[in-house]
């Protein structure tokens, strides 16, 4: 592992890797494809503000074009202070994008009018999820820009699958 990364989450990796006992290519390959996704995360503690201030709590996916995270945020109900547990999809190209230090989404010059188009669609099909109220759709609070991507916030439903929660409801 040192010859890979640094810090304690390589160490977290290689420790649980040799737990789990990696011997074949295919699982050195899903080793690193963990790795790439760790580094390219937001990292706990990062602060996302839209109409409210959110702090990344962890991963919880990611696709090929975003990542999922669980953020805390300070909310109000009534003139009572209360934290409240929300999902956040960020836009993100796993194959094109990478992440300075500072959490900006970073992207290759030839890769500029893909990113920026799908960005977009993005963002549209987020708004649109956020004029949609159903009981079957989870609602979607806000979107909104930062890092150089798109965010939305969602209603945090739990550690159940979307699957579940409908049918439970």
């Amino acid at each position: 592992c040192l010859s890979f990364g640094k810090g304690d989450t390589c160490r977290y990796i290689y420790l649980y890797s040799v737990r789990s006992g990696i011997n074949t290519w295919q699982d050195s390959f899903l080793f690193i494809k963990l790795r790439i996704m760790i580094e390219n995360a937001l990292t706990i503690g990062s602060i996302l503000k839209g109409a409210t201030t959110y702090t990344i709590e962890k991963q919880l996916h990611q696709g090929g074009f975003g990542m999922t995270y669980l953020a805390k945020a300070r909310i109000m109900v009534g003139n009572i202070p209360q934290v409240a547990m929300f999902s956040i999809k960020e836009f993100f190209i796993g194959k094109i994008c990478s992440r300075d230090a500072n959490g900006n989404v970073l992207v290759a010059q030839e890769n500029q009018q893909l990113f920026k188009q799908a960005k977009q669609d993005f963002r549209e099909e987020a708004e649109i999820l956020h004029s949609l109220k159903h009981a079957n759709i989870v609602p979607v609070n806000e979107v909104f820009d930062q890092n150089n991507t798109v965010y939305y916030v969602m209603a945090y439903l739990g550690n159940v699958s979307l699957y579940q929660y409908v049918s439970e409801q």
